[in-house]
């Protein structure tokens, strides 16, 4: 035991301030730390570099794992994004929600695998078909791939993602080319899932505007039927009710005021042919002829003729304006507008009557007959006129009538035809939508016949070699130094613990309980028992241990960072062995 004075320095002091005294035993500590390393030091330097030295071996002979990986964009076209997702029920957001199952899927793993041969030496039942055995290793070799494959989405938008498709294993040389048929098999197989969509989409435009152009025709017919059955119910019409009324009312005084004068002139005929019912004699005078009829005078059948074809005319128009809606303005009219100008002017330079007796009938000589034949003439084309004015008559009071109910109920009709044209306008509006949208899409498609609304860009192509991702030299020189230091350490303070010797006279005081009044240093004789052993053994020890970790950590380095140059280290070295080994006798 070695006991040495204790200084008054040292000793605690009464009324020290507490930063000095906190300062003081921080130093105390640090001094009994350091005094513990000076003695402990081959029990800190052996088990650290021996860790160490297994660490490193481990890291030369644990197999290495590989990083590969390849980044690729992939960018949905803008334009017929919005188009399919907001005006059908298709869109991209299930490719993106299926894109890491897609890229890692087994059947996706396995076509590449099986691309690159590696399932060749699996043997075939007669039919070619894998066997029983042969199918389980498949499934094994698949399931080894699929579990080192990652993918991993950087950056997701709306419309863009970036995906990295990563692979950790011993076989970087085989990962290359297999990245890359996933991911061209993903690429390909997502442009024919959009071409579907495409073509699923466009049908369902094309159907939506065929349902539309329906409603619109079905819309369309039914105002033209009703314009047709009930004309004047559109207020925007060429011709309302109330001018059809009016025209009517019109056509009915004419035709009376027609009638009227052919009744009369039948009444006068009449009774004039009733004045001439016997022959007269040589004394008596004929009768006069009644101021409404001339002996000369007879019925133009041209001018009757004339007058009927323009009523005709006026007719067909009267019809186009109602049935058809057409104005003033349309070629057909205007057409049949001019045909009646001609026909009225015509009409202007033919007579009415004609003078004398009409040279189709024959009338006899004596004057009497002659006039009675005559009068008898004018009666039958005057009741002829009268019953084609009565028809007509009968005919514009029918009309008239029928104007009347339809009077009653223009208000509904009205009411069902502005919502019959509210109805085609947003039909008509569907239809637009419908028919642009497809024409967008079929412009599209034309203009992108290749991409099919999805761009791909590769960003990153698999390196062939890979990157080296476990273990790494500053892995195994990081766990070696820690776990020997821990390891180190750990002994130490068992050493410590389990040391039962007193060092401190303070220590000794407190376990003896007496005051200690001076304290005597080692005294040496000779040297003591171990001193070769900690004097010269331990120091060269530790020496070649450091040594063997420094060659070994340079050969890990070259191992794990710098392979190329570390093979052509084994191979020199293992040529020069080989040179020196044939060399010795007896080897």
């Amino acid at each position: 035991m070695s006991i040495q004075p204790t200084s008054i320095i040292l000793g605690s002091r009464m009324g020290a301030p507490p930063e000095e005294s906190a300062i003081a035993s921080l130093l105390q500590t640090l001094s009994k730390v350091l005094d513990v390393v000076r003695r402990r030091w081959p029990l800190l330097a052996i088990p650290m570099l021996t860790v160490m030295l297994i660490t490193l071996s481990a890291g030369l002979t644990c197999p290495r794992r590989y990083y590969v990986s390849t980044t690729f964009e992939r960018r949905n076209n803008l334009v017929i994004s919005k188009l399919l997702a907001s005006n059908s029920p298709y869109s991209f957001a299930a490719l993106r929600q299926s894109l890491m199952s897609d890229l890692r899927s087994f059947s996706a793993v396995g076509l590449a695998v099986e691309e690159m041969g590696l399932l060749d030496h699996l043997p075939h039942d007669g039919s070619g078909e894998l066997t029983a055995e042969a199918r389980t290793e498949r499934d094994a070799i698949v399931g080894r791939w699929v579990e080192s494959i990652t993918v991993v989405i950087h950056e997701t938008g709306d419309f863009s993602d970036t995906v990295e498709i990563r692979y950790l294993g011993e076989q970087p040389d085989l990962a290359a080319p297999i990245l890359t048929k996933i991911r061209d098999g993903y690429i390909a197989g997502t442009r024919n899932k959009v071409s579907g969509i495409l073509s699923d989409a466009h049908e369902f435009f094309a159907q939506e505007s065929r349902k539309c152009q329906e409603t619109v025709t079905a819309l369309r017919t039914e105002l033209q039927r009703i314009d047709m059955e009930f004309p004047g119910t559109n207020p925007a019409g060429p011709d309302t009710l109330e001018q059809r009324m009016q025209a009517i009312e019109q056509s009915i005084d004419r035709h009376e005021r027609e009638r009227q004068r052919l009744q009369a002139k039948i009444a006068s005929s009449e009774a004039y042919l009733a004045e001439l019912g016997a022959p007269p004699s040589s004394e008596s005078t004929q009768p006069n002829r009644p101021a409404a009829m001339d002996r000369n005078m007879t019925a133009n059948p041209r001018y009757q003729q004339t007058v009927a074809e323009i009523a005709s005319l006026n007719k067909k128009i009267e019809e186009l304006r109602v049935t058809r809606r057409m104005t003033e303005m349309h070629p057909q009219i205007v057409t049949l507008r001019r045909q009646v100008e001609s026909l009225e002017a015509s009409l202007d330079e033919l007579p009415e009557h004609l003078e004398g007796p009409l040279g189709m009938v024959n009338l006899p000589a004596d004057p009497w007959l002659a006039e009675r034949k005559k009068t008898e003439i004018e009666i039958r084309t005057n009741r002829e006129d009268l019953a084609r004015v009565e028809v007509e008559l009968k005919a514009d009071l029918e009309v008239r009538e029928r104007l009347k109910k339809d009077m009653q109920s223009l208000p509904e009709r009205r009411e069902q035809h502005a919502k019959l044209q509210q109805a085609l306008a947003g039909a008509q509006n569907d239809l637009d939508l419908w028919t642009n949208n497809l024409s967008q899409l079929n412009r599209i498609l034309a203009a992108e016949a290749e991409n099919r609304g999805i761009q791909v860009e590769v960003l990153d192509e698999p390196h062939l070699a890979g990157r080296l991702r476990m273990p790494t030299a500053n892995s195994l020189f990081a766990i070696g130094s820690g776990l020997g230091l821990a390891l180190a350490i750990a002994i130490v303070f068992f050493r410590e613990i389990l040391d039962r010797s007193v060092k401190d006279p303070a220590r000794l005081k407190e376990t003896l309980g007496i005051p200690i009044l001076e304290t005597i240093g080692e005294i040496r004789v000779g040297r003591p028992e171990g001193w070769f052993i900690a004097r010269w053994v331990l120091p060269v020890f530790v020496a070649i241990q450091m040594l063997a970790v420094g060659v070994m950590g340079v050969m890990v380095y070259l191992a794990l960072e710098r392979p190329e140059q570390y093979d052509r280290l084994i191979t020199r070295s293992a040529a020069m062995l080989g040179t020196w080994t044939g060399g010795v006798p007896g080897t």
